[in-house]
């Protein structure tokens, strides 16, 4: 262990480090926090032992979101997404019903903590492109639609040469998420309705021409009659393509997909 040189030796924490004197020797090193275990029974940890359980709902929330679009939001997360979309459902939880510690996490109530939110960071699709479109969805939730405006060449100035698109939209079934404290976590309040998913795709088409009627309908995978608890979350994804030996070949710059809805 590294040792205290000099006159004045240290005793105590500060700065980060503990110093103190072992085997005659005044020793330095970078001060531990607490055990887990300490903060789980300690008094004095209560207020963080709470907010360490609403944490651990949202990376719930956040990890049923990623599972349920994991072949789609493949091509489109960056390796920080799981971080970035747990932070976000913690937002959720924080403006929830409840105490600390078991406040309810309610993405349906609380949509601005996910609206918005970029599989990569700060790659949204205004920066791909300046297209336009609506979404909607039928009175029973059971089916969203994404309806685009005429979709012109000069609306991806950011296109590379002689490029081609295609857009992807996908939907995630998320419960709100609740404190158990009997089993001391966070759990689904309508399990048959959470981290399912659809998505629904566009053929590759041309960017060197106006496209006047394109529309993704994704149909919710749910027999049963969606629970005002559950929100539907949309993602709407872009992908540029060239061709190469006769086949499409997706191009890295100016991917991107985002959430533009929740229902």
């Amino acid at each position: 262990m590294p040792e205290q040189k000099g006159i004045i030796k240290l005793k105590g924490k500060t700065g980060g480090y503990c110093f103190y004197k072992l085997n005659g020797k005044e020793i330095v090193r970078r001060a531990s926090g607490p055990s887990a275990a300490r903060i789980q029974k300690d008094p004095a940890f209560e207020k963080l032992k709470k907010h360490n359980q609403e944490f651990g709902g949202a990376s719930q929330m956040a990890k049923a979101i990623r599972q349920t679009g994991s072949e789609v939001f493949l091509h489109f997360k960056d390796s920080y997404v799981s971080g970035r979309l747990a932070a976000a459902c913690l937002k959720a939880i924080k403006k929830g019903e409840g105490t600390l510690g078991s406040k309810k996490g309610n993405l349906r109530q609380h949509k601005e903590s996910v609206l918005g939110f970029c599989l990569a960071k700060d790659k949204t699709l205004t920066k791909t492109g300046n297209f336009k479109f609506t979404t909607n969805i039928t009175a029973k939730r059971t089916c969203v639609t994404i309806d685009f405006a005429p979709v012109h060449p000069k609306d991806f100035k950011r296109a590379p040469e002689n490029a081609y698109i295609k857009f992807t939209g996908a939907i995630t079934l998320l419960s709100s998420y609740q404190w158990n404290e009997k089993k001391q976590t966070y759990f689904p309040e309508n399990a048959s309705q959470n981290a399912i998913g659809n998505f629904s795709e566009t053929e590759i088409i041309p960017l060197n021409k106006s496209h006047q009627y394109i529309n993704l309908r994704i149909e919710v995978p749910c027999e049963k009659e969606i629970r005002k608890t559950t929100a539907i979350i949309v993602w709407l994804g872009i992908q540029f393509y060239t061709t190469h030996d006769n086949s499409f070949q997706p191009l890295p710059q100016g991917k991107a997909m985002q959430c533009i809805a929740i229902y």
